[in-house]
């Protein structure tokens, strides 16, 4: 995937500053501290960086929980996590190309476009915005025109 100019310039100036400490840490930018202890991985994880992301949320009073997970051990749902940053980046992907749904498919790495359309949120007010946009550009007529004239070559 491409990465920004300006995140590839600013993690080339980090990997410069911090190159000692990376060639230390097995080649990992986002290193741990080795603590025997509680910490043998020399690597951040996906954990920490969720822990880290959950209480900066809690910090910032912004916890809030939507629902009660089911199963055997219910929990609760909360309305920002890492994840749903992913829902937000293919949700605001997907509107930038004009909801093409393959292209937010593939950007979004899954291998069935239904599980993509799972991650993409439109409110109300946008879709109905959007049926009035196709009707005033006579979108709609011009699509049930096209289907009567390929149901009546059949």
């Amino acid at each position: 995937m491409p990465i920004p100019p300006d995140l590839f310039n600013k993690t080339l100036d980090f990997i410069t500053v911090y190159e000692t400490d990376i060639c230390e840490h097995k080649g990992y930018l986002f290193w741990a501290d080795f603590y025997p202890e509680r910490n043998k991985c020399p690597y951040l994880s996906s954990n920490h960086a969720r822990n880290m992301f959950g209480r900066a949320i809690t910090k910032l009073k912004l916890d809030e929980t939507y629902a009660i997970a089911e199963g055997k051990t219910p929990k609760l749902l909360h309305r920002l996590t890492t994840h749903s940053l992913r829902h937000y980046a293919v949700t605001h992907f997907s509107k930038k190309n004009n909801g093409n749904v393959v292209l937010t498919s593939k950007f979004a790495r899954h291998s069935n476009v239904a599980t993509t359309m799972i991650y993409v949120h439109s409110d109300k007010d946008e879709l109905y915005r959007s049926i009035m946009n196709a009707q005033d550009g006579g979108v709609l007529e011009k699509v049930r025109k096209m289907q009567e004239r390929t149901h009546l070559n059949l």
